[in-house]
This record gives C-alpha cells, structure tokens and sequence, in this order.
C-alpha cells in the first residue's frame, strides 16, 4: 500500500508539471511555432522576425547543406529560438535532431562577426551539424531506426571534423560572411606555420591549453578548405556517405581511426587522414614562410587577447584576456587585465583584474576611466538557463585614487561618453532587429533618445553628432555618421567588406578592414574624404594613433601582442568596393519568397507531443526523451533488482529545477524528489550565486545551501546540508587559489550524523555512517612540462603534465593524515574521452604507499 501511494503521488506530481504548471510557464511567456516541410521553430512571444529569418534560410538554404553534407534523409528539424542576453551562439543536437538560435547578433569585435545576416551564418553553420552526424545508411540506418541517432557513425567523429565541416559550410554563401572569409584564421594559422608549430593530428583533435583554445575549429575548417581546393568539394559527401554505412564505428571506431575514418577516407581520397593531414601541414608551411609583421613588438604575452585599444595624451589602455590554467583540463577560468601602458618607459600596469568577459570600448574622460564587463540578469526569453543571460554593466575608474564605481546595467553593445560625462549607449531592438539609442546621467537616469533600422555596434562623438559601426539586416559592417536631429544615418566608408574598430582623433578616423583578404589599418580624413593605409605586413588590428606612431594590436604563433611602426599613410581608394555594395540588391527575408505556408501556432502542445517521441532506445538508456523546449526530459532504465527505474526533471517552473525519480533498489522501490532554485546569480566580482537545493525520498528530507564567492584568482564554495529526520548536517567549503600555472586548493568539511566517505590518498575509501567529525585536503598543484604527444591510430593524446603536493586530514572516530606527491596527466583518446591519470605516492602511519587513479573529465 505504501508503494502504491508513492506511486500515485509521483504520477500526481507529473501529471501537474506537464498540464497544470506548464500553463504558468505560458504565461509567464507565451512560446509559439512556425511549421514548413523541413522545420519546427519554437520561439518566445516577441520574437516572430527573429523565428521568421531563421526559418526563411533555413529553408532557403537545406538543399545546399545537405548536398555538402551527403545527407538525402526526408526528416523535419526542430529549432528554438531563445534570448539568453549578450552572449551570440547556437547549438545543434543530433541526438534529439534540435537547432538552438541565440537571438544576440554579434558586435562588431566578435570573433563571429563576420556576417551579413546573423541568422543565415548560425542557421548554416548548425543545420551543417545535423546533415552531417545524422548521415547515416545501410545497416548503419537500422541501428539508428532501433536505438535513435547516437549509432549514426558520423557522430563518432573528432570534434576538428565536425567543427571544420560546418565552420566550412557557413563561408560558402557570401565572399562576406563566415570565419573563412574573415581573416583572423588564416592570420593565426599562417603564424603558426611559419613558426613551425602546426599541430599534429592528435593534438587537433583534444581541447586543451592549446593557442587558440577553439583550435578545433580553426585546424579542421582550414583543413577542409584544402581538401576542396586540391580534391574538390564534392568529395565531402561522399566521405560522409561511406563513413555514414560503417556500422562499427560506434563500437570501435573512436579509438581505432584505421577501421572507420582511415577507411572511409582511403576509399574516397586515396589516403588516410593522417597523410592527408601531413599535405595540409606542408603546404600551409610552404604557404606562408613570407608572412610577417612590420613593427616593433612591445609587449611578450603568451596565449592572450587584446582588446579595446584606446590612446590618450600620455597613456594607452587596454583589456588583456587569458586563462590561468592552473590545473589538468581546467581552462574556463578567464582572467582579465584592465591594462595601462607607458609609451614613454615602455612599463605596463594592470588596473583591474576580474573573470568577466569585457564588452565594448575604453573611453577616458576627465581622469575617468569607462569600461564596462558582463554580469548576469533575469526575466530573459529562455529556457536552457532558467531565463537568466548576460548584460553588461557600465563602471568608471577613478585614474587619480583607484576608485571603481558601478554607473549603470544594460543590454548595451557599446557606449561612448560625451564631454558633460553623459553616457549615450546603443542597445539591440528585438522588434525591428535595429538599435536604440539611450542616454544615462546621474541627474536623469536613463532615458531613451529613440530607434534606428540598422544596428549600431560601436559609437564615437563627433562635432555634436555621433560617427557610428553599423550594419542593415543583410549587409557587413560600415561606418556612417549618425545625425542626432533626425537619427538619420549618413554613410562615411561602406563597402562590401566590414570596417569595425574606429578611433576619432581630431578630424580623422583610424579603423580597420580586410580589404585584401588580411586586417590592415585605415585612416579617413572627415574634411577632406581622403582615405590612406597606415599599415603593412599582413596583420594589423585596433589602430591608435600616438604622437608620430601607430600603436596597433597583432599577432605571433602563441597569441596577440602589442605592436607600434611609424604613421606613413599610403593613399587607398575603396571607390570599386562602395560601388559594387551600391548595386548589390540588399536580400529582405521574406517567407512568401519561398512560397512557404508556415503560419503561427500555439507551441504548448506542439511542444509536450515530442515527449512521445524517445530519442533513445534499449541503449544506453532503455528509453530516453524531452519535449522540445526541453523543459521536460525523462529516462526509463531496466532495475538492476529487475522492474524498471523511472527518472524525470523538469524547468517549467523555471528557474525552479525539478526532478522525480523511482527506483527498484534490493530494499524495495524508491521515490525521490529533488529541487534546485538559483536565489542569486552574478559573474561580477564578489558575491556571485546562491543556490538552494531540497532533496527527499519520503523518510529523509535535506535542504542545501550553495554559495559561491568569486574574485579574480580566487574562488570559494560553501555548502550546507540539514537532514531534518535525524537533525543531522553536513557543510563543506573548497577554496582555490590560481596563478597561471599553478594553484593552492583547500577542501574541507564537518558533519553530524551524516554518511560521509573516508577517503585518504593511497587508501581505499570506506564510509562512515552516523558519525561526527571533519575533513580537510590541501594540493599545490602546478605545471611540470606540456608533453603534447599522442597517436592517431590508436587514438590517444597526453597533453600537459602537473604534480600535486597533498596533505589529506580525516578525524571521524580517530585522526588520520596522509601527505605526498601525485604526477596528474592530461589525457585523451577515442576523440571524445579526457582522462586524468594519476600515479603517486602517499606517506602515512611510518607506511609509504604507491597509488594509481584515474578521473574522467567531460
């Protein structure tokens, strides 16, 4: 009787996720659909362009992708636009056959901003994700007919293929658009081929402190404009096509190359990928033995960015980006510099440290330093965040006393500050896909000064107007002159290539553009329209002018640097360029153009529908689903204790996380329910999330506590748990100090009446159930030597090598301590496997004791 009323309260508590809540999710906001022959597009209330453009080139295009791609399936794709703030991406899911459209169009200093239209570029570049790993034939399409698309083989591929395919893909509609057509890769692989340092095969194919960290994408996109250019690009699909019938290659293929990806590649090319990879490598070396730089580099960064260059009459300021990667496969921790340099002494000194991402310019107004980072907000359009997403928020820094202050929080892309100290930001308009203007003051707080029909990604004051980097929904960067009467906009350089980067000074402008296929800086005479390159070498970037110089931002093989040459200015003429975007017919995305008959639906039941529809079956999970947003998932397992095991999480409480499970354990059936709420989240400095957690299985109820400091090199987690059936708690706290390679990390922990592991290293860990007592591990771990060696057949890669000073502290019934050193391996293999091996010694009791481990990382 007991069970059957577990039973019944779990199916209750479904029963009013899916029917009742989701109706409070909807009203909250409102998610409709557009249907064509090929598509499903989820989007919010207020987003119907955004799904309309999405859903035109989608269409428009699918023919085009999947002939790249091999892929002559009928099937229909889902897409879900979602607005999750400041941050421009996408996704795609071959498991569950989704597209996932972020609604932010990229600034103009993004590394994705390289595009005419943002939905074509993402649209492209994701639906090439789904043509490609969901080719599959022969017996290959039974095993995905009967346990869903994770045996397609071309699923198992390394992540440079996959990547390289679809960054290829989306520079093929337009000579404008695409990471291929930009200029940073090949200005970044030409770098490394002169240097000698291309990578091999196996190092392309693992994430790791590799410059630059997205190397995948750069190594694999270039290596397919190869095999296009030597082999043609039609072989492309028929590589997919063969790879697509291996049925093996889920089982084995993955560590194994020679048996599936070798194969398909000799039968189509003639060669295995590890000779074909050997062509690439020597004729990118051959290439670009004449690339250079021409200036003087002042500055030594290694595996850095720079950004938002800016001069004034004694200094330069600038961001500096890196990772401090302190420990194996642990890159995510961004450290950003606010720099001020010297131009006299040639000293730097950093002003401000934190781990946010900065966004937009450096503006220096009476001893005032303007900057702004990105922090976190509520109340945005999606789902897979629980409605939170990135915003910026405005600071000053006082160049006299040190002093920051916090002016104001915004969606703005860039900002610019009038001699008054006004702000004046410009910010996306969601409606009509331009901008609008606002103004902020202390006095007046913000106000907004009105819209414009492009979009506006950089702003500078000029004679009481304002000179601008904008775009139309079709076309690539340019650089018009904005009128405040009217909000009319007035073009000053417009071509069909991107001109981003401005400067004002005086009555001229600095900018950059890659008119000749690398980046190169301009200089444009506002009185006279003359317009004169300034520098030579092939790549030149955020161009400022100081004294009789150019100070400039270029790059070597082991990332950005800071440059300087002589101001010589060489009359340039981009009259042809201006001419040809004039009769260039703009494209209007219009879905009658393609006669679709997609009409606007209601998406609450078109949404649930897909939870009938399990992505996965018999393996790895007996079945597996969600709906389409991906508010609901679930997973249905065989029992060890025979029966089935039942799991399902849903978010339609968003951003209350729920989940529900039952399990058949030796004992007898278990429920459980489980919930997490975010009571605060930020990415500034400080105080940045509180998490609260309730976890019951109808004896035992435990509320949690997650709180997170962080600041830059430092971070603190503490976690409190309080069972109320035994008045039992459990808390812990893990601090992690970080350099550039090397980190102090403290854990620790006290309880009562908790189950709690005893675990020393170099003994075999036991659990203690009822006790009292505490916990405490201290590791200096550092960087030995970077190995970076592997093998392509089998397939395994060690990348850098670490060693781990430890003290491990356990006092439950009596004390123990164990203290010793561990060598810590970056490891991967089967191209999507990371591994840390350990082998160490631990010393305790008189006893020395050798050890090996092993940790998985994801």
């Amino acid at each position: 009787m007991k069970d059957f009323t577990k039973v019944f309260f779990i199916v209750l508590i479904l029963f009013f996720i899916l029917f009742v809540a989701d109706g409070v999710e909807a009203a909250v906001r409102d998610w409709n659909y557009y249907e064509s022959e090929h598509f499903v597009v989820f989007y919010p209330e207020g987003y119907e362009r955004q799904a309309e453009e999405t859903l035109y080139y989608l269409e428009k295009h699918r023919a085009e992708v999947m002939e790249l791609t091999g892929n002559e399936g009928d099937f229909q794709t889902k897409v879900v636009i979602e607005d999750i703030g400041m941050q421009p991406n996408g996704y795609a899911d071959p498991i569950t056959n989704k597209i996932g459209i972020f609604t932010n169009q990229p600034e103009s200093s993004s590394g994705l901003a390289n595009y005419e239209n943002w939905f074509r570029l993402v649209g492209v570049h994701e639906l090439t994700h789904i043509g490609h790993l969901n080719n599959h034939s022969g017996q290959s399409s039974m095993n995905v007919f009967l346990f869903g698309n994770l045996f397609s083989p071309n699923l198992h591929s390394p992540l440079w293929l996959i990547e390289g395919i679809a960054v290829y893909g989306e520079s093929q509609f337009s000579d404008y658009e695409g990471r291929l057509n930009d200029g940073y890769y090949d200005a970044v692989l030409a770098s490394k081929a002169q240097a000698g340092e291309l990578p091999s095969l196996a190092e392309s194919t693992y994430m790791h402190d590799h410059y630059p960290l997205g190397h995948p994408y750069l190594y694999g996109a270039t290596f397919f404009r190869y095999l296009a250019d030597t082999y043609g690009e039609d072989k492309f699909a028929d590589f997919f096509n063969v790879y697509g019938s291996y049925h093996w290659v889920p089982f084995m293929g993955n560590f194994f190359p020679r048996m599936g990806l070798d194969s398909a590649a000799k039968t189509v090319y003639g060669s295995s990928f590890a000779e074909l990879f050997a062509e690439w490598q020597a004729y990118e070396t051959e290439k670009h033995q004449q690339w250079e730089i021409v200036g003087e580099q002042l500055s030594d960064y290694q595996r850095s960015s720079l950004n938002s260059l800016v001069a004034t009459e004694d200094r330069l300021y600038y961001f500096r980006r890196s990772s401090l990667n302190s420990y194996p496969f642990q890159h995510s921790q961004p450290l950003v510099q606010l720099i001020e340099y010297n131009p006299q002494t040639g000293e730097e000194q950093v002003l401000v440290e934190h781990g946010a991402q900065s966004n937009g310019s450096i503006e220096v107004v009476d001893a005032k330093l303007y900057y702004s980072v990105q922090g976190i907000s509520e109340d945005y359009a999606n789902v897979g965040q629980l409605g939170k997403g990135v915003t910026n928020i405005l600071y000053t820094y006082d160049l006299s006393t040190g002093e920051q202050e916090r002016l104001l929080t915004a969606d703005f892309k860039d900002f610019t500050v009038l001699a008054a100290g006004e702000v004046v930001y410009a910010q996306d308009s969601a409606a009509t896909l331009g901008s609008e203007l606002w103004s902020y003051s202390e006095a007046e707080g913000k106000q907004k000064l009105g819209e414009t029909e492009q979009l506006i990604s950089e702003l500078r004051e000029y004679q009481g107007d304002l000179i601008v980097v904008s775009q139309d929904r079709s076309t690539t960067w340019s650089i018009n002159l904005l009128h405040w009467v009217d909000l009319e906009l007035e073009p000053l350089v417009d071509t069909l290539w991107a001109e981003t980067s401005i400067m004002v000074a005086e009555d001229q402008l600095y900018f950059e553009a890659n008119y000749e296929g690398h980046y190169a800086l301009y200089q444009y005479d506002l009185l006279s329209e003359d317009l004169f390159k300034l520098s030579q070498g092939d790549y030149a970037r955020q161009g400022v002018p100081y004294g009789d110089d150019i100070y400039f931002v270029s790059i070597d093989s082991q990332g950005e640097n800071l440059y300087k040459k002589d101001k010589v200015k060489t009359p340039y003429s981009v009259t042809e360029l201006e001419e040809q975007k004039i009769q260039r017919n703009e494209e209007v995305p219009e879905l009658t153009d393609l006669d679709l008959t997609a009409e606007q639906e209601s998406g609450k039941i078109k949404n649930l529908s897909y939870l009938f529809k399990p992505h996965t079956r018999f393996f790895p999970n007996l079945l597996a689903g969600s709906d389409a947003l991906g508010s609901n998932s679930y997973t249905v397992n065989y029992s060890q204790y025979e029966g089935f095991d039942f799991h399902f999480t849903s978010r339609v409480f968003s951003p209350l996380a729920v989940s529900v499970s039952n399990i058949k354990k030796e004992e007898g059936r278990q429920t459980n329910l489980a919930a997490a709420y975010p009571l605060y989240q930020s990415v500034s400095e400080g105080f940045a999330s509180a998490w609260l957690d309730y976890s019951t299985n109808f004896d035992d109820s435990v509320p949690g506590l997650n709180l997170n400091f962080t600041y830059p090199r430092h971070d603190l987690d503490l976690y409190f748990q309080y069972n109320i059936a035994n008045d039992g708690y459990n808390s812990e706290f893990n601090y992690k100090y970080l350099r550039e390679e090397s980190s102090l990390i403290f854990k620790g922990s006290y309880f009562e009446n908790f189950d709690k592991d005893k675990q020393l290293r170099g003994f075999a860990p036991s659990t203690i159930e009822e006790a009292q007592g505490h916990t405490l591990s201290v590791d200096y771990i550092h960087k030995l030597f970077e190995l970076r060696k592997g093998a392509w057949n089998p397939n395994f890669f060690i990348a850098d090598v670490y060693g781990s000073l430890f003290v491990d502290y356990a006092d439950f019934d009596s004390e123990s301590v164990a203290y010793g050193y561990e060598l810590l391996f970056e490891a991967g293999a089967g191209n999507w496997l990371y591994l840390v091996p350990k082998l160490g010694v631990s010393y305790s009791e008189g006893e020395a004791r050798p050890y090996l481990g092993v940790k998985m990382e994801f």
